[in-house]
């Protein structure tokens, strides 16, 4: 198993099944986190934008 990746565990799966999540914290790296982060604030800013989160997000 190389470093990025993450093991499931029994737990985990027990976890997920009782309450729909998992939180996995690091399946992300920094890089890749901020450029998601970046990308959610800009998609949240433009439905602001536009009054209508529900249209633009379902």
């Amino acid at each position: 198993m190389d470093e990025s990746s993450i093991l499931i565990t029994p737990d985990l799966v027990r976890h997920y099944h009782q309450t729909g999540y998992v939180l996995l914290p690091a399946a992300l790296n920094a890089t890749d986190l901020a450029l998601l982060r970046e990308e959610c604030d800009a998609l949240v800013n433009h439905c602001s934008l536009e009054n209508d989160l529900v249209t633009q997000l379902g």
